[in-house]
């Protein structure tokens, strides 16, 4: 008869077994459960509670259900480590582009915000339903602020436009910043003060609490990666913010260790 040491020795095998096996689906499926997921292992590894969380079940479950079971429910959702903003900016094929080039992205999923409806079409989305098409962002709020990623919002649009960005039309494509967290409205008026200096005439962003968000059809999710010649408003030197950063740094580096004069030469 096997000890009760034995028997949790031999479901914490397979639960990592398990575990290595999802990593791929949730890398595809569900970043933000996947890097939670890791992280809850990681603090419990020799831990009894993953194995008589699992228990026998882990073979037949499913990445997510798998995910649910591991986490508990109090530790679902925005952690210290993960936070979520929704920014309409126009297209939002452009705009998941833009901020999935940044360190400290986490996930990003385009879809359809704050419309009277439930649940609606790209086609009832184009026929004015009243939603704004619009990217969630799942970012760490240690490696890439709040107050950044409004920042390079505010670069990607024209905050004057009322209902259009670059040459699309219509209500879908008004700007609005969609927060989920009162805590960080205090952060959101700053930067939107900030941004209205620099003109007299009154921005056209909304700035609102979110009231609903629907995931768009698949084809939409990472458009552009998809079909890289696709229609986007914004400039393709924007694209490249990122890396151009990490060349600057590069340099600086490299002219730190050289020195000065040999740089020039």
């Amino acid at each position: 008869m096997e000890t009760i040491h034995n028997k949790n020795t031999v479901v914490k095998d397979r639960a990592l077994t398990a575990f290595k096996h999802y990593t791929s689906a949730f890398d595809q499926s569900n970043i933000q459960i996947a890097n939670k997921i890791r992280h809850t292992w990681h603090v419990a590894e020799n831990s009894e509670r993953i194995a008589a969380a699992l228990g026998s079940k882990i073979e037949a479950v499913e990445p997510i259900r798998l995910a649910q079971q591991i986490i508990p429910e109090n530790e679902k959702g925005e952690t210290e480590s993960m936070k979520t903003i929704y920014l309409a900016g126009g297209c939002f094929w452009g705009t998941q582009k833009f901020f999935d080039q940044f360190e400290g992205i986490l996930e990003t999923e385009v879809g359809y915000a704050n419309g009277p409806t439930e649940n609606p079409s790209y086609r009832e989305v184009c026929m004015k339903s009243g939603h704004a098409e619009t990217v969630k962002v799942v970012y760490d709020p240690e490696i890439i602020s709040l107050e950044e990623l409004i920042e390079y919002y505010f670069m990607t649009i024209d905050p004057l436009a009322y209902h259009r960005q670059g040459a699309d039309k219509g209500i879908q494509y008004r700007t609005g910043i969609y927060y989920v967290n009162d805590e960080d409205l205090p952060v959101l008026e700053a930067c939107y003060a900030k941004e209205q200096e620099k003109y007299s005439q009154e921005m056209e962003v909304e700035l609102l609490p979110l009231e609903n968000f629907y995931t768009a059809e698949e084809y939409h999710q990472k458009y552009l990666d998809k079909n890289p010649g696709g229609y986007c408003h914004i400039p393709k030197k924007l694209m490249e913010l990122q890396k151009n950063a990490k060349g600057k740094e590069k340099d600086e580096e490299l002219r730190e260790r050289i020195g000065e004069v040999e740089w020039l030469d």
